[in-house]
C-alpha cells in the first residue's frame, strides 16, 4: 500500500515537470518577482516543476559554471556560491553555449564535475509571459477534411472503332 502511494506520487510529480523554453530573455528570481539570481538568454531550456504563483512560473535551470568561478557552500541547504567578482556565464556543456548569466552570490546545486567544469542546478521564478508557449494540444477528435467545391467528371471519349 505504502508502495503504491509512492508510486502514484512520483508519477504525479514527474506528470507536473515540463520541458520548456524562454521566448525572451529573462530573469531567473529567488522568488516570484524579487531577488534576481541569473539573466537567462532567449532559447534556454527549463523545466517547469508545475508551480505558478500569479504570473510568474517556477523553473529548474540546468548547466555547466567554471569551477573556479564558485566556492563551497552550505547556506540554505546548497552545495555552491558563484564567487566570481562580475558574476559568472552558465553553459549547456563545457565551453558550449552560454544559457545564462549567473550573478556573484547565486547559491546552486552540485550535480557532476569535468575537468575544470562544475555541473549545476538551480530552481527558481520566471515571468510565465518569458515562456515559450506550450505545444498545441492533439485533439481526439478526428480530422475533418476540408470542403473543397468537386470538380465536374467529364465521360472519357468513347474508343473510336478500328478502320479496316
Amino acid at each position: 500500500m505504502i508502495l503504491a502511494a509512492a508510486l502514484l506520487f512520483a508519477s504525479s510529480t514527474a506528470q507536473a515537470q515540463s520541458a520548456t523554453r524562454t521566448a525572451r530573455q529573462t530573469d531567473l528570481m529567488a522568488d516570484p518577482g524579487n531577488t534576481t539570481l541569473a539573466t537567462i538568454s532567449s532559447g534556454t531550456p527549463l523545466t517547469r516543476t508545475g508551480k505558478e504563483q500569479g504570473g510568474w512560473s517556477e523553473v529548474r535551470l540546468d548547466g555547466w559554471i567554471f569551477s573556479s568561478s564558485v566556492k563551497p557552500s552550505s547556506r540554505d541547504g546548497k552545495d555552491l556560491v558563484v564567487s566570481a567578482d562580475n558574476g559568472e556565464n552558465l553553459r549547456a556543456e563545457p565551453n558550449g553555449d552560454i544559457l545564462a548569466r549567473v550573478r556573484t552570490g547565486m547559491l546552486l546545486d552540485k550535480l557532476a564535475s569535468k575537468g575544470s567544469w562544475v555541473q549545476v542546478r538551480r530552481t527558481g521564478w520566471v515571468s510565465t509571459a518569458a515562456l515559450a508557449a506550450p505545444p498545441a494540444a492533439k485533439s481526439n477528435q478526428p480530422a475533418t477534411p476540408a470542403k473543397t467545391a468537386a470538380k465536374p467528371v467529364q465521360p472519357a471519349p468513347a474508343a473510336a472503332a478500328p478502320a479496316d
